[in-house]
């Protein structure tokens, strides 16, 4: 385990007596994110990102939804369940739009585009393309080049956006 996580997942506790119920969910996400990164292919999280959901949901964060949304479509993605991944895909950029220009609404908007891509609804896909390429970070510019290109440059594959070239 990481030590990152391994804070993560001691500070919600305290978080939670303290009433911080926010700050103790973007704990709980980025601990699960961590353990996702750690183990990619050890387990499916679908069930905890579900109740993450829920949690944001009812905690009115709509930051954290996004990301647990963005998160759920990518696991739905790596079963090829890509109607449900779309669903969640779409349901992130919706819960990350109040952040519009941010960097995890700009993930969101390529992780869709990849998504939508791969389901082969190009002129879908060519809008979200577009969006992304007025960012001004560097990852996203090198997601949109890989996306219009096939041809993921190194370092996309090793980004937080994770790895393009499964995608592609």
């Amino acid at each position: 385990r990481s030590k990152a996580r391994l804070y993560y997942e001691s500070a919600v506790p305290h978080l939670e007596l303290s009433g911080a119920q926010r700050k103790s969910l973007r704990a709980q996400y980025n601990a699960l994110a961590l353990f996702s990164r750690d183990t990619p292919d050890e387990k499916r999280l679908i069930p905890q990102l579900h109740a993450l959901c829920k949690r944001a949901r009812d905690l009115n964060d709509g930051g954290v939804q996004g990301l647990v949304c963005q998160s759920l479509s990518w696991e739905f993605q790596r079963i090829g369940a890509l109607i449900i991944a779309e669903r969640y895909a779409q349901l992130a950029v919706e819960a990350l739009t109040p952040e519009s220009g941010s960097i995890n609404f700009y993930r969101a908007l390529a992780h869709r585009a990849a998504l939508l891509w791969q389901m082969k609804r190009f002129p879908e896909a060519e809008l979200d393309l577009e969006h992304c390429s007025i960012s001004t970070f560097p990852e996203i510019r090198q997601f949109v080049q890989a996306v219009r290109t096939k041809t993921p440059p190194a370092t996309v594959g090793t980004s937080s956006l994770g790895a393009w070239n499964e995608r592609l």
